[in-house]
């Protein structure tokens, strides 16, 4: 059985199983994101449509994982944006 590595916060979360790793911003089903690390350690090439059924099986494996937690407890305290070379991408702390 492969590890898996799962990570949330606000409105961005995470799964890492083996070489594979998807992220999604909950805000945007469109920035759903899957990479093969072993080949694409920078994350640069995202695989999610033309792998989707490996995308949609770290999906369900993320969506079950967060059934079992509870709701955050802590506030939101602050939100950012960063652009940088046409990008931006959104933080919360």
């Amino acid at each position: 059985v492969e590890r898996r590595l799962f990570w949330r916060t606000d409105f961005a979360r995470a799964v890492r199983v083996g070489p594979w790793k998807l992220l999604q911003d909950r805000r945007d089903a469109a920035m759903t994101r899957l990479y093969d690390l072993r080949e694409d350690p920078g994350e640069q090439v995202d695989l999610s449509a033309a792998d989707p059924v490996r995308a949609q099986r770290l999906l369900d494996a993320l969506d079950a994982w967060e059934a079992t937690l509870p709701a955050p407890g802590w506030p939101r305290v602050m939100d950012w944006r960063e652009c940088s070379g046409g990008e931006c991408r959104d933080f919360a702390i």
